[in-house]
């Protein structure tokens, strides 16, 4: 046993753990999503739905439940409800980006029952996603993890000081006509 590869008394530093944590087998391909939605019918529906799809999907309650999950978990991506008691959606991501670089990768797609455009744009800002509304089309929310597995598209269009950095105007895909 003096050549075991499992950490034992006299080789457990980080780097042995770490080598014997990555041999070990997959238990699930499918990427983990946790979904923080106080509403328990609308929950199901979206699990039901991502886990036909081969997605691993756990349910938060609420807010708090949904915030320690993320920490415990550490999920692919995360769908959370905008409004909820007690710890809604918008505090949910901003004690998550306030854990960068940790947890400041993570996908976070806001779901919410209101069209209302300040809610959205304050979700923009803390540099959520995307931003639903419900009722959820499947195949659209299905769509936008499909890209987000591909990295989290803030990058391209997330700037801190959007209001003092103009777009070039070669950015710009319409032409100008001149009279």
């Amino acid at each position: 046993m003096a050549n075991s590869p499992w950490p034992t008394a006299g080789n457990r530093s980080e780097a042995n753990v770490r080598r014997v944590l990555a041999a070990l087998p997959v238990v699930s391909q499918g990427k983990r999503i946790l979904c923080i939605e106080d509403n328990s019918e609308a929950a199901t529906l979206i699990a039901e739905d991502l886990r036909e799809r081969g997605y691993v999907v756990t349910i938060a309650r609420d807010g708090h439940s949904g915030f320690m999950a993320i920490l415990q978990a550490r999920p692919d991506l995360v769908l959370c409800d905008v409004n909820m008691p007690d710890m809604g959606g918008f505090e949910v991501l901003e004690s998550l980006r306030a854990l960068a670089p940790t947890f400041g990768p993570v996908p976070f797609i806001f779901l919410t029952a209101s069209a209302d455009r300040d809610a959205e744009s304050k979700g923009r800002r803390l540099r959520a996603d995307d931003y639903l509304t419900k009722s959820i089309d499947f195949e659209h929310l299905a769509a936008i993890i499909a890209r987000l597995s591909q990295g989290p598209r803030r990058e391209i269009w997330y700037r801190p000081n959007l209001e003092e950095e103009p777009i070039p105007a070669q950015a710009s895909s319409s032409r100008l006509i001149e009279p």
